[in-house]
């Protein structure tokens, strides 16, 4: 299996806030879980130079100076290096406590991407295609290391529900993108995570090892364990969900120590995973019901 950063495009970057030089005027806070919430911020100035690195060094020494803060107020950022193309995903506070969303912070991972996305500035623009991707991706880095929870629900700054349209980040221009961002982040993840196709055995046609109907349908935050057989380390599942009295809710498909996959169910329609991966060493893995009332169906496609 692969990691996010192993399928990016040539033009995205990924660097640790070490990489760059973060520095602490105070001893950073902990947040001990990862976040339920990610906002999507816009740095609402400029890029502060080219460089990655040294964009986030001036960015940095702003928060210092001005705002007397510890270091940058997000979790992540995003930079374009103008010149060349590159874009930069930049670790900043990664999975300290945040300083950018108020009354969320200690819940909710920041992520923004410089530059001014609000119209009516002499530095407003659009957000390009490969920043608004580069945002995904930076999505899910963040779910991949910890920092974000696998069912982060993806908002933008202004979505904060402590206070409601209090600002405009990330700006009317990358705003709509928003939704879009958040559903690409899973299908980065379920791609990095696919197994290949080599390690696996691919079964003459899907083998049936779990159907609700046959029992009962999922209450709103029950986990059942799934039994794919004896032996079987890794599974590539086909999860099927279907909403029971116009139910919305999300499955986590897991094994028993960490998320791999989210499939979300809405009314009455059955929804399909087009496959998930999912380690079984001890021959099960888990399904969470996070709310609503659904019933689920699994077939394994492939084994190892």
């Amino acid at each position: 299996m692969a990691s996010v950063k192993d399928i990016a495009p040539p033009y995205i970057e990924f660097h640790r806030a070490a990489d760059w030089g973060i520095e602490w005027k105070r001893p950073p806070v902990s947040e001990g879980l990862a976040d339920p919430e990610t906002y999507i911020h816009h740095g609402a100035g400029s890029r502060m130079g080219n460089d990655h690195g040294q964009a986030m060094r001036n960015l940095q020494a702003w928060y210092h100076d001005v705002k007397n803060y510890s270091t940058v107020a997000y979790d992540v950022m995003v930079h374009r290096n103008l010149a060349d193309g590159t874009i930069g995903i930049m670790g900043g506070r990664e999975g300290w406590l945040s300083a950018a969303t108020a009354d969320r912070n200690d819940i909710g991972e920041a992520i923004c991407l410089f530059g001014y996305f609000s119209p009516g500035h002499q530095l407003s623009e659009q957000p390009t295609a490969g920043e608004v991707e580069a945002l995904a991706f930076a999505v899910a880095w963040s779910i991949e290391m910890g920092w974000s929870a696998l069912n982060t629900k993806v908002m933008g700054h202004r979505d904060n529900p402590a206070h409601p349209g209090a600002t405009g980040c990330p700006g009317d221009y990358l705003y709509p993108h928003v939704p879009w961002i958040g559903r690409r982040a899973i299908e980065i993840l379920q791609e990095a995570n696919q197994p290949q196709e080599s390690d696996m055995t691919t079964l003459p046609k899907p083998r049936r090892v779990f159907d609700s109907r046959k029992t009962k349908a999922f209450a709103p935050g029950e986990t059942r364990m799934v039994d794919v057989g004896p032996g079987i380390s890794e599974a590539f599942v086909n999860v099927t969900a279907v909403g029971l009295n116009g139910s919305n809710g999300y499955l986590s498909v897991n094994d028993p120590s960490a998320l791999s996959s989210i499939l979300n169910y809405s009314g009455d329609d059955a929804r399909d995973s087009n496959g998930v991966p999912v380690l079984t060493p001890n021959g099960q893995f888990a399904i969470t019901n996070t709310r609503g009332v659904c019933h689920v169906i699994v077939d394994v496609m492939q084994q190892k």
